[in-house]
């Protein structure tokens, strides 16, 4: 029956715990070597198992393997890699606003609301008809993102789409400053973020 197997469970759990831990205290039945079955089966209560705590026997908790720590969440590094190439002017069949418009707005949207969650900044391309700067910098260095979310807006108000699409060479760029440049030391983990509007319309080892 059900009330079976979990009586067989709790056994083998209790046995685990006996053969691991070396906790002879009166308080700490789970654990004791000499247990018996009414020590074992104490702690069931509607089909669950209490496990025994130091505010239970004023000593340590009896849990076999237990170690207390603190969690924290990983930095996340957020690098925007935003094409800026002429045909981002267009507005598409059916809107209202073009694609760099919308691309500003929906970035804004998304964004915001997670800016104190993540560390943020943002490259541009092209630099110009079809070619991306070649050093590893930024516009904006990724930085705390609610530092960084004005001035990502800045830059990209500052911009004036026109160029081609060397996407390639613009994520190339995006890896080197993570792996050379000014986002190198940074800890946690690292991500880029590519907003384009169609496939990369330059040469070969650019696209």
């Amino acid at each position: 029956t059900s009330g079976q197997v979990r009586r067989i469970s709790v056994l083998v759990v209790c046995a685990l715990c006996m053969h691991g831990c070396g906790d002879d205290s009166a308080d700490a039945a789970v654990g004791r070597r000499d247990a018996g079955p009414d020590d074992l089966y104490g702690n069931i209560k509607d089909g669950s198992i209490r496990v025994l705590t130091a505010q239970d026997g004023g000593g340590a908790a009896a849990v076999c393997g237990a170690e207390p720590f603190d969690a924290a969440p990983t930095q996340v590094n957020l690098l925007l890699v935003i094409d800026k190439s002429g045909s981002m002017k267009d507005t598409p069949d059916g809107f209202s606003t073009n694609k760099w418009s919308a691309m500003k707005d929906s970035l804004a949207a998304a964004l915001d609301p997670v800016k104190d969650e993540l560390w943020l900044g943002v490259q541009l391309y092209p630099s110009s008809a079809c070619s991306v700067p070649d050093d590893d910098a930024a516009e904006v260095d990724v930085q705390v993102g609610g530092d960084a979310l004005p001035r990502v807006q800045e830059a990209l108000a500052a911009a004036e789409p026109s160029g081609g699409t060397p996407t390639a060479a613009a994520l190339t760029r995006a890896l080197r400053y993570f792996t050379t440049g000014a986002g190198a030391q940074l800890p946690g983990a690292r991500y880029v973020l590519l907003a384009t509007d169609g496939g990369p319309n330059c040469s070969e080892a650019n696209s």
